[in-house]
């Protein structure tokens, strides 16, 4: 299996059995300490079959993502769900507000 560092590409998700969760962090002032400002429901496992997750819109809001500075970067991460044991990364993208904002539904996360 990759690595969880290993970036997610378009094709069959490796992670089937996945209950994925995503974490949004921003950078603060002092450009060294990340502050979570989001984090979703875990989503259920899609089965062998069809391999997509459903996640629930949300609505970004600059001042509670990035106190209205459209430049501030944001770490968006992806963790597997485990009951037992920490979450485990599968991947995650630096990005700004304003770049996460561009993103179109369905499509690759933009990078900063």
């Amino acid at each position: 299996p990759p690595s969880a560092a290993a970036p997610v590409t378009s094709g069959a998700w490796p992670y089937h059995t996945s209950r994925p969760f995503i974490l949004i962090l921003r950078l603060d002032d002092d450009a060294k300490t990340w502050t979570a400002v989001y984090r979703s429901e875990v989503a259920g496992s899609p089965g062998v079959a069809t391999g997509s997750f459903k996640f629930e819109a949300i609505e970004l809001d600059d001042d509670h993502f990035a106190l209205g500075q459209d430049h501030r970067l944001l770490l968006v991460q992806i963790f597997n769900f485990r009951e037992a044991e920490p979450p485990r990364l599968l991947g995650s993208v630096r990005t700004t507000f304003a770049a996460l904002r561009r993103g179109r539904p369905n499509s690759a996360l933009p990078p900063r």
